[in-house]
């Protein structure tokens, strides 16, 4: 942390359960990705000082789906539910929330299911676009650039066939995408600029 501090970067870990990440909480890094089994101390410490979790709801939800046996899925499926409990106790605890992406389990392009997870799992639509857009902008030190359709921000925008406050799932449809001010289209060949 001193090291990083030093060159004015910051710390995320990759962590779950205790004592870890609580010895991570009081070091003051940026977040936690997975971050379940916590204390009541390190939820106190991270909602006091808005240290952000991404909870990487994909990736176990994945591996149970796809797991490699019929004992291997119902061993996946009980993680999962443990998983799931675990984000709406952060939640309940007053825990704030990044988006994150956890790739690999998961084909690359289906991160927004992390939202619909999150929405499943407790979060209003609502919420789950803040903790995306503001949250993540916030922990990658980006607030002023993106996050908000602002002028002098980054014009990155996706448009979708109805309302995310409303269906948090239009976040998997995405039918147009700006980036850096300019249209990209999807086609089979990859995106081509226009």
């Amino acid at each position: 942390m001193d090291e990083a501090a030093r060159v004015g970067k910051r710390v995320a870990v990759h962590a779950t359960g205790e004592p870890g990440t609580l010895y991570a909480a009081r070091a003051g890094v940026a977040s936690v990705d997975h971050g379940y089994q916590l204390s009541d101390e390190t939820m106190r410490i991270m909602r006091e000082n808005r240290f952000l979790p991404s909870p990487r709801l994909p990736s176990p939800n994945t591996l149970a789906d796809h797991a490699a046996s019929p004992a291997a899925g119902a061993r996946q499926h009980e993680q999962l539910d443990y998983h799931a409990g675990q984000f709406r106790r952060q939640l309940a605890a007053g825990v704030p929330m990044a988006v994150g992406s956890d790739v690999g389990p998961f084909p690359h392009g289906t991160q927004a299911r992390e939202l619909v997870l999150m929405v499943k799992y407790g979060m209003t639509p609502v919420a789950a676009l803040q903790a995306d857009l503001l949250n993540g902008a916030k922990l990658l030190g980006w607030e002023g650039q993106i996050g908000a359709l602002k002028a002098g921000y980054f014009a990155d925008v996706i448009a979708v066939p109805g309302d995310p406050t409303k269906d948090i799932s239009v976040v998997t449809q995405v039918s147009f995408v700006m980036k850096g001010g300019r249209g990209i289209s999807q086609v089979n060949h990859g995106p081509h600029f226009r």
